[in-house]
């Protein structure tokens, strides 16, 4: 039995065409169930078809989708994951299937009866064309996770108390301030691009927060997320203070013009500021950070005091040239026009350094410490180096 039982966790772990090999020579073990057709080499998935499938009625998931041969699921009763879109299935070869827990059917406008789906957890129901509406989840209480970018025919989602992750961004998602009033629960939140939505300060549990690019919400709609750990507010004009948000830990603000000083968010550990980003040298001489990416940056110049610094993404960032002190830093990433000279570097330990494009490092590569420098594309080169 316990012989038994280790085979079974190791033919859990076994690819799907090793599973099929594992049975053929394993006569004892051929009453081992093949489960998972998810987890599966696309060219394995492709082959499957409607008869095929009559031999996997175990299987608890399945990527069926851009496979116009499998239209009916029906006799899968015990399928818990499916990604449905791009198939061959409809309504009614999906409709004895009552135990889906996690639905994908993005975009696909032949699902539109989930009613008898009242296990649901995670429901990919986003895109222009997506069959599903609102009269289909108004029964629905137990979903977890919820994915409407682009849905104009779901409007209202205020019965869904217990709902963690939303995902409701796009200019077309019709979703509103009213609609998701009830969602205190909320963990994580996308309205990018959603102008319908301006002030989520109810949703005082959140701790990731999306709100890129033409979206609703300025500052007075966040002034109450005291919990919010990761943040992304990218191409975003109408967000320029954010500092009381002080449990931030990771922040993306890439070309993002409007916030010049982070200066209380102290417990900041990785921040994204590429492109045309606002902050200034001063609004980040309080803060000291493990990551920082700031490629194609123009105003910050001054990083030295950021020792914490592992991780430093400064491609095309000609404007910072102080970095010999930053002696935790790992891997820098200083491609093209660069504002550090080689000197810079005779006082760092590198795992890794990549300087494609970037002409006097590549001249100097033999004088540099590193681990590992990449200096033209696909290429790499192994330092001599010895710590």
């Amino acid at each position: 039995m316990l012989c038994d039982d280790i085979s079974g966790i190791i033919f859990g772990y076994l690819s799907f065409k090793s599973k099929h090999d594992f049975k053929k020579i394993c006569e004892s073990y051929y009453s081992f169930k093949i489960t998972d057709l998810y987890q599966v080499d696309r060219k394995y998935l492709s082959k499957l078809n409607d008869k095929l499938l009559k031999k996997y009625k175990y299987a608890t998931k399945l990527d069926a989708h851009d496979n116009i041969n499998i239209s009916n699921v029906n006799h899968m009763i015990n399928l818990k994951k499916i990604y449905i879109s791009g198939s061959g299935i409809n309504d009614r070869g999906i409709s004895k299937c009552v135990n889906i827990e996690d639905l994908n059917c993005k975009n696909y406008p032949n699902i539109t009866s989930i009613k008898h789906m009242t296990n649901l957890k995670i429901l990919y129901a986003n895109g222009h064309h997506c069959g599903i509406d609102n009269d289909e989840i108004n029964n629905i209480y137990t979903l977890k996770t919820l994915l409407i970018d682009d849905n104009s025919k779901i409007k209202n989602i205020n019965h869904m108390n217990d709902l963690k992750i939303l995902s409701a961004r796009g200019e077309y998602c019709d979703v509103s301030n009213e609609t998701i009033s009830n969602l205190t629960k909320l963990e994580e939140l996308n309205v990018s691009d959603n102008l319908k939505i301006s002030n989520i300060n109810h949703m005082t549990n959140l701790t990731r927060l999306t709100i890129d690019g033409e979206c609703g919400i300025v500052d007075d709609g966040i002034s109450d997320l005291r919990s919010l750990e990761i943040l992304m507010c990218n191409d975003n004009i109408k967000i320029t203070d954010i500092n009381h948000l002080t449990k931030l830990k990771i922040l993306y603000v890439n070309d993002c013009r409007g916030i010049t000083d982070i200066n209380n968010l102290t417990k900041l550990k990785i921040l994204h500021a590429n492109d045309h980003c606002g902050i200034t040298d001063d609004g980040i001489k309080s803060i000291n950070l493990e990551e920082l990416y700031c490629s194609n940056n123009n105003i910050i110049s001054d990083i030295h005091h950021m020792t914490n610094l592992r991780v430093l993404h400064m491609n095309d960032t000609p404007k910072i040239k102080n970095i010999k002190n930053l002696t935790n830093l790992k891997r820098l990433y200083i491609q093209g026009n660069c504002g550090i000279a080689c000197d810079q570097l005779q006082s760092l330990n590198l795992d890794q350094l990549d300087i494609i494009h970037n002409v006097e490092m590549i001249r100097d590569k033999d004088n540099i410490k590193a681990r590992k420098i990449f200096f033209h594309e696909g290429s790499e080169w192994t330092s001599d180096y010895e710590y």
